[in-house]
Parts: structure tokens; sequence; C-alpha cells
């Protein structure tokens, strides 16, 4: 049973739930298909009387991308993101989250919004000194681009699913069996040996003329094919490297700056101190009016002469308020939005009314402020200068070289450019360009890109430069003459017919090991090889004959002390005798039973979760709109 469970731990579904608990929060959006008449061509899903519309998969396809361009870096582009599937994944993840949201509404599941309240006060991300910080809350989602109304429904889908697991997942139960078996399966340890025979040992049975391995050839022509191959010569001349011959004007920087000055806005930030009194979940009106009207007789006090940091630590509840309630200098960006506002028409020294928040009541001290200003020209100077170069050089370059090419084309003399690179590639795969050239990527895309009668590229422009090429030599794709690769067809005809005895040959000497008939040392002298031993290995620690192999894994540990296998490889066979049976050292089972009954219970859950989750989608009425596929 928890073989089972362990191979079917890492189900498609399940990766999609837990794919769905790492995206980036965004709305989901199921919407109804009563909510006009354009709706359906809105739709990218209908799961059922529900459906994704097509903006909210964009909008979570966009966050994804964008999420994995800051992880990846240069490392990022857009084959690696078709190769992940990443569109499909997402897709397939909304459907089942639909699936599950529809299925939670059936059932009467639901999440009150004091609850979701609750997870976020909790979460240590917008914790500041151990207490919630909203300030801090809405700056972090500001910066990615989420907002609190996304943020909350999100969270909301998220508690609303787990409940929907823990639902589905009642009665489900660990025996002490269960709690050992896996305890074995982790802990069971395993002595062999064996012996390595690779396919070429037996290529000195295998009969080779001349003829049989023309006839190989014939057959098998398509495996010899060669690609196409490219060798031409190559200029580059990177952008950084003409930046010092490009010259910028008095009137281009203060054009630029002129153009781009809200750039260079620096927010206005305040010096405050705060005094907050926090308005409980499921607060009603009255009380909310107690506690503002016990702000304004804070308010009225102050304004009388009492100290506002004497009132700030007898009556805050903000997470400063042990200090006097100061806040210190905040930028306007991490400000809630109710308070911005009110300190818009606020003066140096002033105390504000009371500010309504969904966090509660703020009184502020305005105690400095430094508006926003805009950067003068002086101050930005060298960067308005930068980033015209970076807007001039792509074009400088491609002049500069040019004028090159249209010399070179001519058989003219080529002008001194100092900082030009040149050289010559050599034959080359269009996937498997040169090393240790400026943009290898731009040189293939070049060399196979000509045109069938033109010799010169016309410059294009890189990343980081621009290059053009003329062709020295081409080879299209084509299968070689059997003469002029003979050595490599016999290679392959060897290791083929090599690899057909050798697995004949392991099933015989498997039977006679078994029987009694042969022994590993018999073998062994046979072929000239070496026993080896591999000792006290357990299921995650086997030699490398064994790795990514589950299915001869579990073969292996299921034989007895003296019995035999074999595996085959790609090159080779082994050959093993188990010395001793599977055992486990039992002194940490007790100590460890806790953690493996809860290990257990969740995988547990977790196939039966996955089995409901394939029960809804086959239940389910699902509909694709244009342009999208299961």
């Amino acid at each position: 049973m928890l073989t089972y469970l362990r191979n079917k731990g890492n189900s498609l579904i399940l990766k999609c739930l837990l794919a769905f608990v790492a995206l980036t929060f965004v709305t989901w959006g199921g919407f109804s298909l009563s909510d006009g008449p354009n709706s359906a061509a809105r739709i990218a899903v209908q799961v059922d009387d529900s459906a994704i519309s097509i903006k909210d998969f964009e909008a979570r396809y966009s966050i994804k991308l964008e999420a994995m361009k800051k992880q990846l870096g240069p490392l990022f582009n857009e084959e690696l993101v078709k190769k992940m599937g990443l569109r499909n994944s997402i897709f397939s993840n909304m459907i089942i989250e639909l699936l599950q949201i529809n299925e939670s509404k059936r059932l009467g599941i639901s999440i009150s919004k004091d609850e979701v309240r609750a997870i976020i006060e909790g979460m240590p991300h917008f914790n500041r000194s151990g207490k919630f910080d909203s300030s801090l809350y809405f700056r972090l989602l500001d910066s990615n681009r989420v907002t609190p109304k996304m943020f909350e429904e999100d969270i909301e889908n998220q508690l609303t699913l787990k409940r929907l697991k823990n639902y589905v997942g009642l009665g489900v139960s660990v025996t002490e069996e269960d709690i050992l078996e896996s305890y074995r399966y982790d802990n069971d340890k395993i002595t062999i040996q064996y012996i390595d025979l690779g396919f070429d040992l037996f290529e000195k049975k295998i009969s080779t003329t001349n003829l049989k391995i023309k006839e190989f050839y014939e057959k098998n022509k398509e495996k010899f094919r060669e690609d196409a191959k490219r060798n031409v010569r190559w200029w580059y001349l990177a952008y950084d490297a003409v930046k010092s011959k490009i010259k910028i004007t008095e009137s281009e920087i203060k054009a630029r700056y002129s153009q781009t000055r809200q750039r260079y806005k620096v927010k206005g930030k305040a010096e405050l101190s705060q005094i907050f009194l926090k308005t409980p979940p499921g607060v009603k009106k009255k009380e909310l009016e107690k506690l503002k009207s016990s702000l304004i007789a804070i308010r009225k006090r102050i304004i009388k002469g009492e100290s506002f940091a004497a009132m700030a630590k007898e009556y805050s509840q903000g997470p400063t308020a042990k200090k006097g309630g100061v806040l210190g200098i905040v930028s306007e960006v991490d400000m809630l939005p109710e308070i911005r506002k009110s300190l818009a028409n606020m003066k140096k020294g002033g105390l504000s009314l009371p500010i309504k928040s969904s966090f509660g009541f703020h009184l502020l001290f305005l105690k400095d402020r430094k508006k926003e200003r805009l950067k003068n020209m002086e101050e930005v100077r060298s960067q308005v200068r930068n980033d015209l170069l970076n807007q001039k050089a792509p074009g400088y370059a491609k002049n500069m070289l040019e004028k090159v090419r249209y010399a070179f084309e001519d058989k003219k003399k080529l002008p001194e450019v100092g900082i030009l690179v040149e050289g010559e590639s050599g034959f080359f795969e269009k996937k498997a360009p040169p090393m240790f050239i400026p943009d290898k990527e731009l040189l293939s895309d070049l060399a196979f890109s000509l045109p069938e009668k033109r010799k010169i590229s016309p410059e294009k422009k890189g990343k980081n430069g621009v290059m053009f090429v003329s062709l020295l030599g081409k080879r299209n794709s084509a299968i070689p003459e059997f003469s002029s690769i003979l050595s490599k067809v016999k290679k392959k005809y060897l290791l083929e017919q090599g690899g057909k005895l050798a697995k004949e040959e392991s099933g015989k000497y498997l039977r006679e090991l078994s029987a009694g008939n042969s022994s590993l040392e018999k073998i062994s002298k046979n072929f000239a090889v070496e026993i080896s031993n591999a000792k006290n290995f357990s299921r995650s620690s086997v030699p490398k004959f064994f790795q990514g192999n589950r299915k001869e894994i579990s073969i292996l540990f299921s034989l007895g002390k003296n019995k035999f296998g074999n595996v085959l490889l790609s090159d080779k066979f082994v050959l093993y005798k188990v010395l001793r049976d599977p055992e486990s050292n039992m002194k940490n089972f007790d100590k460890q039973k806790a953690e493996i009954r809860k290990r257990v219970l969740e995988e547990k859950k977790n196939l039966l979760y996955n089995r409901y989750l394939e029960s809804l989608r086959k239940s389910s009425k699902i509909m694709v709109g244009p342009g999208f596929k299961l």
C-alpha cells in the first residue's frame, strides 16, 4: 500500500495542486455564464456553470512569467518557457482550482472575512517587531502588482481548498503495519556483490564482414544522417565598445531630461508619531463609534497640553506604542491610502483627526515633512547621459559595421575600427554554435538564415552588439557515403549486436545462477572482470546502476539472501547476488513513530484527494475556449 502511495505522491494532479499554492497571488476569477451576451468570447474554459475568463488566465500567466524572469535573470528565454509548457500548466492548474471551488460551494464550505484577516495578520512577511504592519502589507503587495482585494480573495480560495481537502480526508487512518512498513522502506539496508558485463565483451562472438556492416548501414541510414553545417567569417561590434565614440550634446541632455523627468521624482516623506486603536474582527458599528470617540477624547487632551508620547504609551495598540508612538520617517509609498490623503493638507507640527482604515483608527502627529520633489538636471546628469548612450549605441554600432560590410562586399580596404572583433567559426551545426565568441546565438541565426545565393549577411543587432557574417563553406544535411564512415558504422553495428547478444546472455546466466549451475566467480573468470561489493545501502543510496530505476530497486529489496538478479542498461548488464536479507536497525523506530504516522496520514490523504479530484474532473462538463487545449 505505502509503496503505491509513494509512487503516486508525485502525480500530475498533486503537482498541479501544489503549483497553485506556489503561484503568485492573483484572482482566479471564475464568473457566471450569465454575465452578458458576449461572455462566450471571453471564456478560456467553462467548467459546468462556471468559467475562467481569458483576461484572468492572461493575468495569471503574465505574473508567473514576470516571476520567472526575476528568478532566472539572464538565463530566462522564450524557448525555456515553451519547453516547460508554462501556458498549459497554468491553464490546467486553474481548471483544477475551479473544480475545487465549485465543489466547495456545493458542499457549503465557506471562509469568513475574519478568518482571512487573521491569516494575513499572522504572516511574518507583514510583521515588524512581532506585530502586523499595515504599511508594510500594502507596500509589499504594491511592489508585486497585486491589490489587497486580489490577495485576500486568493487567501480565501486557498483556505477553502484546504478545508475541502480536510473534509475529503475525514476518516483516513494509519495502522501500526503502515508505520512499520514506512519505517522499513526508508531504513532497510542490503549488501550485494556484482559484476559488470559491457556489451563490448560480446563483440568477439559477433561475426563481422563488410557485407553485414554494409547491410546494417543500408537498413539504418537515417541513424547516420548529419545535420547541415556552416563555416563563416564573422565581424562583431559591441555596444559598450562604441559608447566612447558617441557625442552627447547639452541640448540632448536637456531634452531627454525634460521628456523623462517623471522618473526623477523623489517621493515625499513624513516624520510621524501614531496612536492606533485596533478594530477587532466582526466589530459592530456602535463599537466603532465608541473607539472613534475614545480617540477624539485623547486628541483633546493632547491639544490641552498633555504629551503625545505619554498618550501613545498608555493607549496605543500599534507596534511602536512603547516608543511613544514614534514611527520615524515614513515614505508616502509606504503609507496607507487613507493616511496619505489625510496628511496632504496637514502642516508641520499638526495633529490629525481620527483616521479610519481597514485595520482601525489612527491619530497622527506630523513632526516634520519633506514634500515630493523633482531632482534637478545636475543631480541626474550622468544617469541621463548614460540613458542616451544606451539608446544611441545600437544604431551607432550598426552604422559603423555597415561601412565595414560595404567595404568588404566591394573588396575595398576595410575602415580602421580598433574596437571591431572578428574571426572564423569553422564548420558547426545550428544547434551547436562554436563557443567563445561574443554572441553565438546571433552567429548561428545569421549563418543559417542566409538566402541561397547570398554569401554575406546584412548586419544584425543582438542583445549586446551588432554582427554580420560571410559564408565560407556550406554542408547541407546528408547521409555520408558508407566508405567515409565505415569505422563509425562498424562501431555502431557491434554495439547494437553486442547489446542484443548480451541481453540474451544475461537471462541465460541468471537462470544458471538461480539453479545453482554457475556462480558469479565462474562468470567473472570467463570474462576477466572483477567482482565488486556494495555494502549496507538503502533505497536512497543504491549503486549507480540502480539509480532512477524504481522497478529494479523494488525487485532487489524483495529478493532474499543468496538470490540473484540482473539489471540491463544501455551499454552493459549487471549480474548481482544478495548477500544478506534486507533488514532495518529498529533502534530509532519508537522515536520516529509519531512523525512517521503524521507523514503516512498525509500521504494517504493526498492519494485519496487525488482520486477525488480525478472523479470531479470525470463527472464535470469541461468546455475549452478557442485557442486553448487540455
